[in-house]
C-alpha cells in the first residue's frame, strides 16, 4: 500500500503521523525512518458515526487519549488511521477503507508492534469481525503484537471475558438503537396521517413548505454526476478529488472539501 501519512506532529514527547493536518498543532519533522530505523512504532485506530461529530470533539477526545496511552507504553511513533462518519453496525471491519489500509500498514512494517483504539465500540459494534477478519491475520503473522484500549489497564485480550461482555454491550447498543429508529419510522409511515420519518434531507433534495414534502434542488446534478462516475467504476476517493478540483461546494457548509465518506452518503 501507499502510505498517505504526510503529516507530523509532536505531543507530549510522542510523533504522531497524519494523512490529514492538525490546524491546531505545529508540525514537525520525524527525525527517522520508519521503515528502516528500530523505532517502537504502534498504530492507532479512530472511527466516529456521522457527519455531526466530523467537525466536533470525537477526533481530538480519542487522538489525546491514544498519544497519552501510546507514551504510557514506550511507544515514540503514532500512525494514525481515522475513520470518518463510517457505521460500525452496518459496516464491518473487514469492509472499512482505514482499517484495511491499517491492518496492510502493520503486515507490511515489522516495527509495528501494536494498535491503540479509545474503546470496542470504536473498532466494531458486530463482537466478531475485528477479532477474526483483522487482528486474526495480523496475530498469525506477528504473535508478539500487542493491542490497547484506553479503557482497559494491561493489554486488550480478546478472550478476557470482560473484553468480550464490552464487545457484547456494544454490538447490544447498536441493536437496540437500531431497532427504536426502524420502529418509529414505521409507526409514522403507517400512521393515519403518514409523515415523512425525521432525519436530514437527501443532497439536492429541499422540504417544501406547501405540503411537507421534498423536491429536487439545484443540486441534483451533482447527485446525478456522482452516480454517473460511479457507474464508470470511479472509487470513491477519485470522485471527491475530481469535485473538488472542480469546486463544487460539499453538502455541508462547515466541510473543507469532498472525501470519500462524503461520496458515499449521497
Amino acid at each position: 500500500m501507499h502510505f498517505m501519512h504526510k503529516y507530523t506532529y509532536l505531543i507530549n514527547g510522542v510523533y504522531l503521523l497524519t494523512e490529514t493536518p492538525r490546524p491546531n498543532l505545529q508540525e514537525v519533522k520525524l527525525p527517522f525512518n520508519i521503515f528502516k530505523e528500530s523505532i517502537p512504532l504502534a498504530t492507532s485506530y479512530i472511527r466516529w458515526s456521522d457527519d455531526g461529530q466530523t467537525f466536533g470533539h470525537s477526533l481530538h477526545i480519542q487522538e489525546s487519549e491514544i498519544v497519552a496511552r501510546a507514551k504510557r507504553e514506550g511507544f515514540q511513533v503514532v500512525a494514525s488511521f481515522i475513520e470518518e462518519a463510517k457505521s460500525a453496525y452496518h459496516i464491518p471491519a473487514q469492509k472499512r477503507v482505514q482499517m484495511q489500509n491499517m491492518k496492510q500498514f502493520i503486515l507490511n512494517n515489522k516495527n509495528v508492534k501494536a494498535v491503540i483504539f479509545y474503546e470496542e465500540s470504536r473498532i466494531t459494534r458486530l463482537i466478531e469481525d475485528f477479532v477474526l477478519y483483522v487482528l486474526g491475520p495480523i496475530k498469525e503473522a506477528r504473535p508478539n503484537f500487542k493491542v490497547y484500549s484506553t479503557k482497559i489497564e494491561g493489554e486488550w485480550n480478546e478472550n478476557n471475558p470482560y473484553v468480550q461482555a464490552r464487545l457484547s454491550f456494544a454490538h447490544e447498543e447498536s441493536v437496540e438503537k437500531s431497532r427504536r429508529a426502524s420502529d418509529y419510522h414505521t409507526s409514522v409511515v403507517n400512521s393515519s396521517k403518514p409523515e415523512r420519518p425525521g432525519s436530514r434531507n437527501p443532497y439536492g433534495y429541499s422540504l417544501t413548505t406547501k405540503d411537507n414534502t421534498i423536491e429536487t434542488n439545484e443540486n441534483k446534478t451533482i447527485v446525478i454526476l456522482i452516480f454517473y462516475l460511479y457507474s464508470y467504476g470511479y472509487s470513491d476517493r477519485k470522485i471527491a478529488n475530481l469535485l473538488n478540483e472542480a469546486e463544487i461546494p460539499p453538502p455541508s457548509i462547515d466541510a473543507k472539501g469532498w472525501s470519500d465518506s462524503t461520496c458515499i452518503l449521497q
